[in-house]
């Protein structure tokens, strides 16, 4: 793993990682627009999506069931999706955004998802790292 790449800050390795699987590092999403927001980053460099191994996508298969049931544990989002947009990192990386039908208190915040299509877009203050951690302890705990 390249740590000198910028995808390993720009989502804070060292704070947001919730679980390391071979291939794949998946972290709670630093810019936290939806509640349970991750991403899953491939450990290697590559760039685009057509580079990414049979084996890499084979766990990305386990990673995606894991991820899922946790965040249905954890904060029981009425659906979840999986985006690998890559406009501005030019890295391989899934974003996995739940999305809620309902408000949704925890770590002393009101969660509502504003049902805008495109779930990276909306607009929230920017979340404390003590509020990010707890989000990520309770995905860890279920994964």
């Amino acid at each position: 793993m390249n740590l000198s790449n910028p995808i390993w800050e720009k989502f804070d390795l060292k704070n947001n990682l919730i679980k390391e699987y071979q291939y794949w590092n998946l972290l709670i999403r630093k810019n936290h627009v939806k509640l349970g927001s991750c991403v899953a980053i491939l450990k290697r460099d590559a760039y685009p999506l057509s580079e990414v191994m049979p084996e890499e996508m084979a766990e990305y298969a386990i990673l995606s069931k894991e991820v899922e049931n946790s965040l249905r544990k954890s904060f029981d989002p009425h659906t979840i999706h999986h985006m690998a947009l890559m406009f501005t990192d030019k890295h391989i990386h899934f974003h996995i955004i739940p999305r809620h039908n309902k408000s949704i208190s925890f770590a002393g915040m009101d969660w509502d998802d504003d049902g805008i299509a495109d779930p990276l877009i909306q607009k929230r203050a920017v979340v404390h790292q003590d509020v990010l951690n707890q989000v990520r302890n309770t995905i860890k705990e279920n994964v």
